[in-house]
């Protein structure tokens, strides 16, 4: 009866209550019946499994699989491995655990023992989708399904709706994941599995999050976040927090995203899942990047990008090399950009989103090399392929591009007004807005509308300095500078001229002198340090022009100094000597 109410509370997610139980009838197991205590100690394990000790879960696998093996019991050593290979899986030791499932799976095969092959092929299905191999995936979960079916196995048909409802969201095919995910929900409901339910409602969630709805994502979430803080579940648990981070992180709410990731991260650890570590920190990067922090955001994709080639994720592994070329390009690193990309294969990724990114990357890196066509083609691509999958982001992002492009080869764009603005209402991701909004800037001023230019320009640096997103501040700052000296407006053009330089100094916080004087010979740099040289040698006011070089960048200084000794060679003398002084 003990055992009988560990397995109720075990199926129904109820993990203390189930524990307690199973600790009880262990005792009882031992004296009298070495067959039920291997059986017991297999099910105490996955106890620890949910609860994130993978280290305990083995343990008492080994005891389990120990007494199976004296008592010559196949089927009960068969069960052991598949919980084995599950343990292993989910620390992202795909290896060991496909050794553990095709030793499982040979037993079961041999003795037709049916839901042991049906479990072995469901986490085959789940190995396959987290390597990106979504193909070998389906076939797989396709494969158990029929069996659970046959077997009238609720729970276990459900969970594979789950994971091809998964499955389907990684490939773009939104409304076949929502159908995947709705049988799944009704079979969850239908059983009375709470955790399971979580886990679907959870996984609507990612849907609703890919379809742009943020708020009814974010209640999807803490509605699993709290079902799974409140049984101790700590891998869900930290799924749903990496979840929610993410819809921080869209909504432009770095320092929320950054703090649920971060939390992410820790249990990631507790709970041994190199995998899902290896996602966090890449979207830690992320956030390191949009921060105008390079070299931490290098650091964590480095360690993305060694993590996911440790254990075989090569999804993973070419996102990381991606964002690491992203990050070169902007700090004007073209050549090792250049490298990182020529090693890329969008084709080689069956996700969407990473295939996406990566043609992206290699947008960016085309436009501002000077590839202007292929820029174009690129933008085009990704417009096509977000219309398709119906993923607002990679709309704005080929957008994005082509007009960048078209931009820069100095064609009219008055058209395409009303295509950013477009994007402005449909899109809350803020860093893709931000940089419409430079864009949009600099097409009202080149129009002659500069009441529209200014505020636009204006509210984008205020929402950017809101959210700490530097990077696009630049571009901006030095687009307001030129046209408020073409009005005459020189006190604000000044006041920018200052503010870019100070960002400009904690953007080169922490690099190394590779890095820094890649960046400081960057456009949006050499634009805002040209312009206050500029401006500060034809005021010919020394006390102005001593305060600006100082400001500077150390690495810049003599560079400074040469141009204004080019400019003003008879205020030189006394500039370098404060200078010097100070």
């Amino acid at each position: 009866a003990t055992t009988g109410l560990g397995k109720v509370f075990f199926a129904t997610g109820e993990i203390q209550s189930a524990r307690k139980m199973f600790r009880r009838a262990m005792i009882w197991a031992r004296r009298i019946d070495m067959k039920r205590l291997a059986e017991i100690l297999g099910m105490y394990s996955a106890l620890f499994s949910m609860a994130g000790d993978m280290e305990q879960a083995i343990n008492y696998l080994k005891k389990s699989r120990s007494i199976y093996r004296k008592l010559e019991d196949r089927e009960g050593e068969a069960r052991v491995l598949t919980s084995m290979g599950t343990v292993f899986m989910q620390r992202g030791e795909f290896d060991r655990a496909i050794s553990r499932f095709r030793e499982a799976l040979k037993i079961a095969l041999k003795h037709n023992i049916l839901d042991i092959a049906g479990t072995i092929y469901t986490n085959l299905g789940r190995i396959g989708e987290m390597k990106g191999s979504l193909s070998e995936a389906r076939e797989n979960y396709t494969l158990a399904l029929d069996i659970w079916k046959k077997l009238k196995q609720k729970g276990w048909e459900a969970r594979v709706f789950l994971n091809l409802g998964i499955l389907s969201g990684k490939a773009g095919n939104f409304d076949e994941a929502n159908l995947y995910l709705e049988n799944a929900i009704g079979l969850f409901e239908e059983i009375g599995d709470r955790e399971g339910l979580a886990k679907a409602r959870m996984n609507m969630g990612i849907v609703e999050m890919s379809r742009g709805n943020l708020e009814k994502s974010l209640d999807l979430y803490r509605e699993a976040e709290a079902y799974f803080s409140e049984q101790g579940i700590l891998d869900m648990l930290g799924i749903a927090k990496a979840n929610i981070g993410e819809v921080w992180e869209k909504k432009g709410e770095l320092k929320l995203a950054h703090q649920f990731y971060t939390e992410a991260l820790e249990l990631a650890r507790k709970t041994g899942n190199a995998a899902f570590g290896t996602y966090l920190f890449l979207k830690i990067g992320q956030i390191h990047y949009w921060w105008g922090r390079p070299v931490d955001a290098v650091d964590h994709f480095n360690r993305a990008g060694e993590l996911a080639g440790k254990i075989g994720i090569n999804d993973f592994k070419m996102d990381a090399e991606q964002f690491i070329a992203r990050v070169f390009t902007q700090v004007g690193m073209d050549r090792e950009a250049g490298e990182i990309l020529d090693g890329l294969d969008p084709e080689a990724t069956g996700n969407p989103e990473i295939k996406g990114r990566i043609l992206e990357t290699m947008g960016i890196y085309s436009i501002h090399t000077g590839d202007y066509q292929q820029g174009i083609a690129i933008g085009e691509r990704l417009i096509k392929g977000g219309e398709m999958l119906n993923i607002p982001e990679m709309k704005a992002s080929g957008l994005m591009l082509k007009i960048s492009a078209k931009f820069s080869m100095g064609e009219d764009l008055s058209e395409e007004v009303g295509e950013l603005d477009s994007i402005m209402r449909i899109l809350e991701v803020p860093y893709i807005r931000l940089y419409v909004t430079s864009i949009m800037g600099r097409i009202y001023f080149n129009m002659g509308d500069f009441t529209s230019g200014f505020s636009v320009l204006e509210n984008g640096i205020k929402e950017a300095e809101e959210k700490q997103i530097l990077l696009p501040i630049l571009s901006m700052l030095h687009t307001l500078i030129e046209n408020y000296l073409l009005i005459g407006k020189e006190e604000e053009a000044i006041e920018r001229i200052e503010k870019g330089v100070s960002i400009i100094e904690r953007i080169l916080e922490g690099m190394d002198e590779r890095m820094a004087n890649a960046f400081l010979k960057t456009h949006n740099v050499t634009n805002i340090i040209g312009d206050g040289v500029k401006v500060f040698t034809e005021k010919g006011n020394i006390p102005l022009l001593i305060d600006f070089v100082k400001k500077v960048p150390e690495q810049v200084k003599l560079e400074v100094l040469e141009r204004i000794k080019q400019k003003v060679p008879a205020m030189y003398q006394q500039i370098e000597d404060a200078v010097k002084e100070g």
